[in-house]
């Protein structure tokens, strides 16, 4: 797909650029912020007990994925996905996730003075993990499970407006969590 950004030398864009990378960050941040908060409302109910405060931010933002992507199931399955509806949901689901902070801090026990040596070679091999996953995410997609069905079956869901069944793609009538958080960001 022909895009401007990939010729900033040509056409001089370098601050359009800059200004695109910036817009997409605060786009994921809010996407994060959204998914935080709907998980925060779901934890609500079970009344867990969070050891720390990035404890909860964890577990929060992946409960709310699991949300989110249910969310987008279910308006794929009514035939409501459109950007306004998509968009109009996760802003009411960050105000609420903001209303609910303002009343309830973020709060948990601060994790203990002295940790075990095994607690950081944990923490290294994370940091390992995460750097080789970051690495594996910035690259191209050229595997025909992603261009087929993880990425190609969500954008058609969201061309069409709702699940529906992609011809010649057996995969597009199976939409998974992954490709449910993948519809949001065709919007």
């Amino acid at each position: 797909m022909f895009s401007p950004d990939q010729y900033v030398e040509i056409f001089n864009l370098s601050n359009l650029v800059v200004l695109n990378h910036l817009l997409n960050i605060i786009l994921a941040a809010f996407f994060f912020f959204s998914c935080f908060s709907l998980g925060r409302l779901i934890t609500q109910y079970f009344r867990p007990v969070w050891h720390s405060g990035f404890e909860e931010m964890v577990f929060c933002a992946g409960i709310g994925m699991c949300g989110v992507s249910l969310l987008i199931f279910l308006l794929g399955v009514f035939s409501a996905l459109y950007k306004s509806t998509v968009l109009f949901s996760l802003v009411i689901v960050a105000a609420l996730g903001f209303l609910d902070i303002k009343k309830h801090r973020i709060a948990g026990t601060p994790c203990p003075e002295k940790l075990p040596s095994l607690f950081f070679l944990a923490k290294y091999l994370l940091l390992f993990a995460l750097i080789a996953g970051l690495f594996a995410a910035l690259g191209p997609e050229i595997f025909y499970d992603s261009l087929v069905y993880h990425l190609a079956a969500p954008n058609y869901y969201k061309i069409m407006h709702g699940i529906k069944e992609m011809p010649y793609v057996l995969y597009s009538n199976l939409p998974l969590a992954h490709g449910m958080l993948f519809a949001v960001v065709f919007f």
